[in-house]
């Protein structure tokens, strides 16, 4: 096996291991196809004695069938290690996410992208390869791709490209925001709770993505904004959770009635409601600024005595020539 890139050895996982193992490394945590995860938050004191028997065999079932795709995923995970040159084996093992792998093949891909997300030139003016870094990122669309999930890898691509040229989303107000909702915090050894600013970031690329993913996606982008403004909040906070969502998205009107919408009524207002005939994928949507500023302090502590939320997923970058 000699793989040159990280999306061959995708493609490879695919073909030796199957759909489920190629699911985790696009999906960036553990799959369990045809398997419903149990509820273990579940008050089980409220089942019956027939319920509790039901509840204990799921969770058993679907634990025997996890760890299943935790054993090929190690397997990947030494297949993965075996193509990386002694160099890049070298730049992994010291960085200080390397500890957390627990021989996860997918984790370990995460990893690897972290590392070979190179800035751009380096003698080139910072200010326009940030620009220009940023600028990709505003237009990376669906139209530019074939499936959901070739526009969900190339999105995360060229997100850990912008972010290697500092293109980040630090504002004080959308910490305060993401902070105020309990989201985004982390504990301290002294009990106090930091809000990680990288879950600003992540939120507004998921924001991004799910507003550039088509029309297809207009009845979604709409329910979401109506359930948030009756009350409840439904926007994913992270890349991965927005492509779960899109991809298992089954909209209440076929895109037939929708084009006959179109038809119709010719080219409606609003953009992102369907039958907005003047909607053009090829226009990213408007976006909150970005500061470019880098200044490596990424931490704001916020008094508060919550978990923390959803933590944000590193991104996929390019690939590079220790790898392989």
């Amino acid at each position: 096996m000699n793989m040159r890139s990280k999306k061959q050895f995708k493609i490879y996982v695919g073909n030796k291991h199957g759909t489920n193992a190629k699911m985790c490394f696009d999906q960036n945590k553990y799959v369990v196809l045809g398997k419903k995860e149990p509820d273990y938050e579940l008050d089980t004191s409220t089942l019956t004695s027939g319920q509790q028997i039901q509840y204990d065999e799921r969770v058993k079932a679907y634990t025997k069938a996890e760890q299943k795709v935790i054993e090929v995923d190690n397997n990947i995970y030494s297949e993965l290690w075996s193509q990386c040159t002694p160099q890049l084996q070298q730049k992994l093992e010291a960085h200080h996410d390397y500890k957390n792998l627990e021989t996860s093949g997918w984790r370990l891909m995460e990893l690897i992208s972290t590392i070979t997300c190179k800035p751009s030139n380096a003698s080139a003016y910072l200010p326009q390869t940030w620009r220009n870094a940023l600028k990709q990122l505003m237009n990376c669309h669906r139209g530019q791709y074939g499936s959901l999930a070739e526009y969900y890898d190339g999105f995360k691509e060229i997100a850990a490209a912008a972010k290697a040229n500092h293109v980040a989303f630090q504002n004080t107000g959308l910490n305060q925001y993401f902070a105020g909702k309990r989201e985004g915090l982390e504990p301290t050894d002294d009990g106090r709770m930091i809000y990680q600013s990288e879950y600003t970031d992540e939120a507004l690329l998921a924001l991004m993505f799910i507003e550039n993913a088509g029309t297809e996606f207009d009845e979604y982008r709409a329910g979401v904004c109506n359930s948030f403004a009756e009350g409840t909040d439904r926007w994913p906070r992270t890349i991965n959770k927005a492509y779960e969502i899109l991809d298992n998205f089954q909209p209440m009107t076929s895109n037939v009635d929708r084009g006959n919408k179109r038809g119709k009524n010719g080219s409606s207002s609003g953009n992102g409601s369907p039958g907005d005939g003047g909607n053009d994928d090829n226009k990213p949507p408007t976006t909150p600024s970005p500061s470019n500023k880098d200044d490596g302090n990424n931490k704001t502590e916020v008094k508060v005595k919550q978990e923390p939320g959803d933590e944000a997923h590193n991104t996929e970058g390019n690939d590079d020539p220790d790898f392989g």
